[in-house]
């Protein structure tokens, strides 16, 4: 099952990376803009600050994501609202390379069972790795379908871009 995002094809298991331009966004942005910067040769301010992921449930496609107070199912209208109101930026979407489309929503089902509804991690910074944003997505991938996309790493939201550049992620486009 596919459905469009921002004008690009997604289906279940494509890992979503945005900036948000609220709080979280200016931090991160702060935090590891100038790794992003190196990464990529964009502005710091495009540093991603929020990992999703595509899942599919009763028979439709949404955004899987943590968020506070805890994760949910976001339709993909809104985040095209949030593109054109401004309140996210930079969204790129991204293909796990390496594995067939089946793991990729095996992945997706591992969320949907173990991340949906599940509480946010707050403080963030003092609170076991487990369900931020890119984490979740991080652990869909290595428990849910046998790829450890990430490589072990305690993932942030730029972990995602420097899978990327390592080829282990393939950017979607028009």
């Amino acid at each position: 099952m596919n459905a469009k995002l921002n004008g690009i094809t997604v289906w279940p298991g494509v890992i979503g990376s945005s900036r948000s331009t609220g709080i979280a966004g200016w931090f991160l942005g702060l935090v590891q803009g100038r790794s992003y910067h190196k990464l990529t040769r964009d502005s710091w301010r495009n540093c991603p600050s929020h990992t999703f992921e595509i899942v599919e449930h009763e028979g439709q496609i949404w955004i899987g994501e943590s968020v506070r107070p805890k994760s949910k199912l976001t339709p993909l209208v809104e985040y095209e609202y949030k593109l054109r109101d401004g309140e996210i930026r930079n969204l790129q979407l991204f293909e796990v390379l390496h594995i067939s489309e089946l793991r990729q929503a095996m992945a997706a089902d591992w969320w949907m069972e173990n991340v949906f509804k599940k509480q946010y991690d707050i403080p963030i910074f003092d609170c076991p790795w487990k369900f931020w944003c890119t984490e979740g997505v991080a652990d869909s991938y290595a428990k849910g379908a046998g790829y450890d996309v990430v490589e072990g790493r305690n993932p942030w939201p730029i972990t995602i871009i420097e899978c990327w550049k390592e080829e282990r992620l393939k950017l979607l486009e028009e």
